[in-house]
């Protein structure tokens, strides 16, 4: 079987994202500039956490929601390593409640990278604390819906996930008399794991859902690089002198990884849904123009996406871009990528000052996927 994988349009690239509480987005902000990155996305979020009430109805532990800032922008490969260290440094990721930060591999096409400003290497105490086994999970669903998800992940204690808001805009007519019961506001419900627990993650949420259903929903996964993952899935009362998070970062210093974490026994099966190879196509355009975009998209047969909206954020040459980006993110086997790519090119989105985002992506599953994989 041939596993070469198609060459991927545009340059290599690092995308970084990290999600902070609200409060601490200036900062952070004000610490990527510092850097010398001139552009960054911001979006609002929420995430969800279990609350450890006195009193509580039943047996479920209520849940809390907090606003977070989830703030993503891309670097040169060869400056991976040092943006990190300095924000982790700088901004304190790693403690408890402090927030995620973590990086993607990607191929971008209509975005130019300027070079990284001289920045000092890592220490190894850096370097040691940036992890290399983590995941994301993703998985899209109709509004309201979301807290199941996020319910579902705190109650495996796999970390905090965070909620965002999207539209769909999916070739509806396909979907018959259905899609009048089929709501097209989405909420995109993201996850930050260790890589050896996204399969069991996925086959959960997967059971949970019956995502095959038409409506049910979209999930995926993907492997991330490297970054810092935020320990803190409570908020309340704290009966210990050390939290239990606390207790966590200190026992990944001492055992130098992650693995003790493991929630059930390492298994052999596949992670992934489908056999065929995915990669992940996102779309990012000024407000308003990037849907058609999105629309030639779906007529080179992508099965479906949704499109959310975030703040362009730039610092030089800012007089003629557009602050308001619209992105969407198609989820297609790689055998459609190329096809994909001419439809999406041929609409001038790059001249436009949109800009494409290509990576891989692990797994995936959903009724629209299986419209495409036939």
């Amino acid at each position: 079987m041939n596993t070469t994988r198609p060459a991927y349009p545009g340059a290599p690239a690092v995308k970084v994202t990290c999600v902070v509480p609200h409060e601490r987005g200036p900062r952070l902000r004000a610490l990527i500039r510092e850097l010398g990155i001139d552009e960054m996305t911001i979006q609002h979020a929420r995430r969800t956490l279990l609350h450890d009430r006195r009193i509580r109805l039943g047996d479920a532990v209520p849940l809390s929601d907090e606003l977070v800032e989830v703030v993503r922008f891309r670097v040169h490969v060869v400056c991976e390593e040092q943006v990190i260290a300095s924000l982790v440094a700088g901004h304190g990721f790693g403690e408890p409640g402090r927030g995620n930060i973590v990086s993607r591999r990607v191929h971008l096409l209509g975005l130019d990278l300027p070079p990284c400003e001289e920045l000092p290497q890592p220490t190894p105490t850096q370097q040691a604390l940036q992890r290399r086994e983590l995941a994301g999970l993703c998985c899209i669903v109709p509004r309201g819906e979301g807290t199941s998800i996020a319910r579902l992940v705190l109650n495996a204690g796999l970390g905090a996930p965070f909620v965002t808001y999207a539209q769909g805009v999916a070739s509806r007519a396909k979907l018959g008399l259905i899609r009048v019961t089929i709501p097209a506001g989405k909420e995109i419900v993201t996850t930050f794991v260790d890589c050896h627990d996204v399969g069991d993650a996925f086959r959960m949420v997967n059971e949970v859902l019956r995502i095959n259903r038409p409506g049910a929903g979209f999930c995926y996964w993907y492997s991330l690089h490297a970054g810092m993952l935020d320990t803190r899935i409570w908020v309340g009362r704290q009966p210990h002198v050390a939290s239990m998070e606390q207790v966590i970062t200190a026992l990944d210093m001492l055992t130098g990884g992650t693995t003790w974490r493991r929630k059930m026994e390492a298994t052999t099966s596949q992670v992934t849904a489908t056999a065929n190879r995915l990669t992940g196509y996102t779309i990012h355009g000024p407000e308003v123009e990037t849907e058609p975009v999105v629309n030639a998209a779906l007529a080179a047969g992508a099965g479906g996406a949704t499109l959310y909206r975030v703040h362009r954020e730039l610092l030089k040459g800012a007089d003629d871009l557009p602050s308001a980006l619209e992105s969407s993110e198609l989820i297609i086997p790689e055998s459609m990528l190329p096809r994909i790519h001419e439809a999406v090119s041929s609409t001038g989105l790059v001249e436009r000052r949109g800009f494409i985002e290509v990576a891989d992506v692990g797994g995936a599953s959903g009724y629209s996927l299986r419209d495409q994989l036939g």
